[in-house]
């Protein structure tokens, strides 16, 4: 699962930087918040539906 997490989640440091420069630390701080959140919350389900046998892989 884990090419699942690499793949939602790509931490693009120019992203990150312009971010920083245009919305502020508390605007990156939430976007990567989000982002891994985002990527650890659909990795574990498809880790969840892979491992109970309801999709074989």
């Amino acid at each position: 699962m884990l090419t699942i997490f690499l793949v939602l989640y790509i931490p693009c440091i120019a992203s990150v930087v312009t971010l920083y420069k245009e919305g502020g630390i508390k605007t990156v701080i939430t976007s990567v918040f989000l982002n891994l959140t985002v990527a650890l919350v659909v990795s574990a389900f498809v880790a969840w539906i892979t491992g109970s046998g309801i999709v074989h892989v």
